[in-house]
């Protein structure tokens, strides 16, 4: 553990990048959340007489904005999210109800405190299993120059080496979120967490994010293969935690593969 640190902190450079690059990524992430676009955006698609009608129908709906869709690209705007929801003509006026309905419940509950907290881990998890893959690593520029070898011939062992490595890379990334959630504190009562709360966001980030860094390391052959894997792994993991689409809204399977993901143990712990 104290010659990882030592080895890291000999270039200073090197390190105060690692420490300020996540410091960066995830305070700009929470900030992200914060200023979250609560609009929601619906398209339009009929006669003159229909789209004033809606117009008029909406206008003065807060949180909601709209606009006369085109009938050929609709289908593409909708599955780049540039509305959430398209009305019809041929439409009942049962469905314009039901979206203005529904549009309320889902601004109230995008406005929770709980929300906020949620987008906050699924931002802060995935880059730290990212970056503790960057520091995992060392296991494999060990094992290339051989260092590895001479801590085995030297009577350590494997399991010894590979324990320094994820106490040292503890260490490291321990401080990085020690900082970041004292941030997250004092910016904003609905970043703030009990001091239970921060335990458990604090030690299951370090043992997942770290134990997940040198498992990806181990199971790589190279550099550039951990980190395709490391980063991919995250970015799966923060695809089905719900970082993006709620759990709750995504279809059956993938509710049952969300399991799997370490972001959605986290929300379930919380």
């Amino acid at each position: 553990m104290k010659n990882n640190i030592r080895r890291l902190i000999v270039r200073k450079s090197t390190y105060i990048l690692m420490l300020v690059i996540p410091l960066c990524l995830v305070f700009i992430g929470s900030i992200s959340v914060r200023i979250e676009d609560k609009q929601i955006r619906v398209g339009i698609l009929g006669s003159k007489e229909y789209i004033d009608y809606v117009a008029e129908e909406l206008q003065n709906q807060e949180g909601i904005s709209y606009q006369i869709a085109d009938i050929e690209t609709i289908h593409a705007d909708t599955i780049m999210g540039k509305y959430h929801y398209v009305l019809k003509e041929q439409d009942s006026d049962n469905v314009l109800q039901n979206i203005k309905m529904t549009v309320k419940q889902k601004r109230d509950e995008r406005m929770t405190v709980h929300a906020v907290r949620q987008c906050m881990l699924s931002v802060l998890l995935p880059v730290y299993m990212t970056i503790a893959t960057l520091y995992g690593m060392k296991y494999l520029q060990d094992k290339r120059e051989l260092a590895l070898e001479r801590v085995l011939v030297s009577g350590g062992t494997r399991r010894g080496y590979l324990m320094g490595c994820f106490l040292s890379n503890s260490v490291i990334t321990g401080i990085q979120l020690v900082v970041i959630l004292m941030i997250w504190n004092v910016f904003d009562e609905k970043f703030s967490f009990s001091l239970f709360q921060t335990g458990i966001i604090l030690f299951f980030t370090l043992i997942v994010s770290n134990i997940y860094g040198i498992l990806v390391s181990m199971l790589s052959k190279s550099e550039m293969m951990a980190g395709v894997l490391g980063s991919s792994g995250a970015a799966l993991c923060s695809l089905l935690g719900g970082t993006f689409i709620a759990v709750a809204d995504m279809p059956r399977l993938l509710q049952v593969l969300s399991m799997l993901s370490p972001i959605n143990w986290l929300m379930q712990l919380l």
